[in-house]
């Protein structure tokens, strides 16, 4: 075993690998020992920050052991260190920085310390190797492509706390199965796009994130649908919204470019902004009579949606809501007050108006 121990209180290299600093140092400068042969590493007390590429290329490492003093991993700190199997985080970690652990494929498993409060982009890129990741604590930032291609990972769990999730964290995860949150996270319209076999996400009976599938199965306890739930999934040609939902959130089922068929509930009130924008093939649909609110663009360039009737309980339907669809025959509540540019780019003239309702039909 070729072992180096890094910050005990000597100044010399000795014949076990023992590297010693004087004790007012802290830092690891620089592709310090970028490179090196050793297979172990044990970070000893009062190292505070390890460098940019400060251990960068080591292909023989196997191991890492860091002390509660270090609390920040710089930019490819541990980059391509290709057999590196084990990292034992002490509590008092708060950075991992951009592309830390990048290309590390023999890495298995992951278990963050509690204090960790940020993770940044591509920190684990390409560690084809990890099958599971753990995070602690009361919440932590994890970066765009933080997990980009580890083929392997097939499970990321969150206990509760707030974490904030940016773009594609997990693209190219084409084995990530299950994403568990104990309290609602923040994440963006990208954040879980294109992964093949996600299971349905759900946190306090609202779907966030499923995968790509032809024929969508919400599980039945959902009452609400996040947030770009299924936003993009270039696969999903029907979707039956389960009984008991209330609301479809922003941008929940846009750009789903092969939907065709959506069966909405009765107990739905509110359709987002953006909710089905872009569904280019929807050309049926049918809104629940309890419906109360339409959000901006919600069906805008659904081209080949020909016919809407908007029920008489619809409070509100906002700006552009059906804009830029095929739409050739309409019928509305007459008590909507605000109708300018909810047909953007659609032509129609009234046919029939009377107490109740406004009949368009194209002209």
């Amino acid at each position: 075993m070729n072992k180096l121990i890094v910050g005990m209180n000597s100044s010399h290299v000795s014949s076990n690998g023992i590297i010693g600093f004087p004790p007012e140092m802290s830092f690891l400068s620089k592709s310090a020992y970028a490179g090196s042969n050793f297979d172990q590493l044990e970070i000893a007390e009062g190292i505070t920050e390890i460098g940019v590429r400060a251990f960068a290329d080591c292909q023989n490492l196997t191991k890492v052991v860091l002390p509660a003093t270090v609390t920040r991993i710089d930019d490819s700190a541990f980059c391509n260190c290709v057999r590196l199997k084990e990292i034992v985080f002490s509590d008092g970690l708060l950075l991992i920085s951009w592309n830390a652990f990048e290309g590390c494929v023999s890495l298995n498993s992951l278990v963050f310390p509690p204090s960790l409060r940020k993770l940044n982009g591509s920190a684990f890129m390409g560690c084809r190797g990890l099958q599971s990741v753990v995070f602690q604590g009361a919440g932590a930032a994890v970066g765009k492509n933080a997990f980009h291609n580890c083929t392997a990972l097939s499970s990321v769990t969150f206990p509760e706390g707030e974490f904030t999730l940016g773009d594609y964290v997990f693209q190219g995860c084409q084995s990530l199965r299950k994403v568990s949150f104990q309290t609602l996270p923040a994440y963006t319209s990208n954040t879980f796009q294109g992964l093949p076999n996600l299971e349905p996400v759900v946190v306090d009976n609202k779907l966030i994130a499923m995968g790509l599938n032809s024929n969508a199965q919400i599980p039945a306890e959902v009452t609400r649908i996040g947030d770009y739930a299924c936003y993009c999934n270039t696969q999903l040609t029907q979707v039956t919204i389960p009984v008991g939902v209330r609301s479809i959130g922003q941008g929940a089922f846009a750009r789903c470019a092969r939907l065709s068929a959506v069966q909405l509930p009765p107990e739905l009130e509110v359709i987002g902004d953006s909710g089905f924008e872009c569904c280019f093939d929807l050309a049926n649909l049918e809104l629940p009579s309890g419906l109360k609110a339409i959000g901006a663009h919600a069906f805008s360039h659904c081209e080949r949606l020909k016919a809407i009737v908007i029920p008489s309980e619809v409070e509100e339907v906002s700006d552009e809501a059906f804009s830029y669809t095929g739409l050739d025959n309409v019928l509305m509540p007459k008590k909507l007050k605000k109708t300018a540019g909810i047909f953007k780019k659609c032509k129609f003239r009234i046919e029939k108006k009377d107490a109740e309702a406004i009949k368009y039909h194209q002209g």
